[in-house]
């Protein structure tokens, strides 16, 4: 059995992929959103995977940590294809990526570029880090269209620290 563990919001994406698949194969997929695998006394054994740490709030993270704690010390009946507590999150990806030569750009938080102490390498755009919520602007060119873009978001409300200049 194969185990998608995904936030409730996000049910959807798997049951059409469920629905896409043949009956055959779809019969070994199982959907549980993370408020469901909370509740269930025993958990099936499988392959786990969990999906949606974008959008999952920091209790709801450590919760992800601690069951998936739980079915690995359930020995070979389960598989966790990707621990929630060693997968990288978006900024330490894209800058592992970078170190590691794979990637050409590099992604800095708002409050690492605000000293200056950091070349950057235009153009850039802003995102969110935790959110898939893609750019929050268009593409910027120099350093003047960054701090306009930056006070813009300021002004709409958005928490600097939860964004990456890319």
């Amino acid at each position: 059995m194969i185990n998608f563990i995904v936030p409730w919001d996000q049910k959807w994406i798997f049951e059409n992929l469920v629905n896409r698949v043949s009956a055959e194969n779809s019969s070994i997929l199982k959907i549980i959103t993370y408020h469901d695998l909370s509740r269930q006394d025993k958990l099936l054994a499988g392959i786990y995977i969990l999906t949606g740490y974008g959008v999952l709030t920091k209790i709801q993270k450590e919760a992800a940590v601690q069951v998936s704690n739980l079915l690995e010390s359930g020995g070979s009946e389960f598989m966790i294809m990707n621990h929630p507590g060693r997968v990288l999150e978006r900024y330490m990806l894209l800058k592992t990526l970078h170190q590691r030569g794979i990637n050409q750009f590099r992604a800095f938080r708002i409050n690492e570029i605000q000293d200056n102490s950091i070349k950057l390498h235009f153009p850039v755009f802003i995102r969110e880090e935790g959110k898939h919520s893609g750019s929050l602007t268009g593409i910027l060119n120099n350093s003047d269209e960054l701090t306009q873009a930056i006070n813009q978001l300021k002004n709409d409300r958005y928490r600097m620290n939860e964004l990456l200049v890319v």
